[in-house]
Formats: structure tokens, C-alpha cells, sequence
């Protein structure tokens, strides 16, 4: 088992400017080993801290052979500031899932911050469901 904080405890970075947790639970599934990584970061903290830090943590994951999937609060806007992230998804070989506008609360301005990424290459894909 990978282990990034104290046992059970969330990876934390604290800048001059905020604070970032992942929490990174692991698990085996159909014989394969997953990462599942919850993120949380303040809208204050510097995008440029928190991508270091996030590579770092995604870096120990993908070193042990394993998916991995991060979703979360990443506070950093894809539809018009997400370069750091595009470049962040490139490197670590990941996909970001969400696709469309996630956080309505300027509800002229909607924003794209809650992420979903993921390592894995899916084949098939997924029906949308017509009672939804």
C-alpha cells in the first residue's frame, strides 16, 4: 500500500497563500491496483504550488504500476486559465473526464473546476441514461 501521509491522513501542502490535501485511498479491483485521489484545493492557493505538489503525489501513484483516478475541488477554472493542468494531465499521462461546466454559482459565468482525471484507457463507452 502506498502511503503519502501519516496513515490515514491526507497529503498536505501549506503555502503563504492556502492550503491543499489529497487523500489517496488505494484499492485492488478485479485484480488490479487503483488509486483513488481526493483533492481539495483553495481558491487562494497558487496554481503554480499546487501543480508541483499535485505532480508529486500523482508521481508516487503512478510508480507503483497502478490506475489512477483524482477527482475533487481543484479551483482552477479549465475553461479559461487551465494550462497548468492540461500540461500537468500530459505528463502524467492522465485524461480529464468532466467535460462541461461544473460549478454554477456566477450563473453567467459558469466554471469548469470540479475535475475528474483519470489513467485509465477506457474501451467502452458508457450509455447515457434516458431517465436522468
Amino acid at each position: 500500500m502506498i502511503c503519502l501521509g501519516a496513515a490515514g491522513e491526507p497529503e498536505t501542502m501549506y503555502t503563504e497563500s492556502g492550503r491543499v490535501e489529497v487523500l489517496v485511498v488505494e484499492v485492488i479491483l478485479n485484480g488490479e491496483k487503483w488509486f483513488y485521489c481526493i483533492v481539495y484545493k483553495q481558491p487562494t492557493v497558487k496554481s503554480v504550488h499546487f501543480i508541483v505538489f499535485l505532480q508529486s503525489v500523482f508521481d508516487k501513484c503512478l510508480r507503483e504500476q497502478a490506475n489512477l483516478i483524482a477527482s475533487g475541488d481543484f479551483n482552477i477554472n479549465m475553461l479559461n486559465e487551465g494550462e497548468c493542468i492540461i500540461h500537468l494531465l500530459a505528463v502524467c499521462g492522465l485524461k480529464n473526464i468532466a467535460t462541461k461546466q461544473t460549478c454554477h454559482k456566477n450563473r453567467e459565468q459558469p466554471t469548469l473546476i470540479d475535475l475528474i482525471l483519470s489513467s485509465h484507457k477506457c474501451s467502452k463507452k458508457i450509455k447515457k441514461c434516458n431517465k436522468c
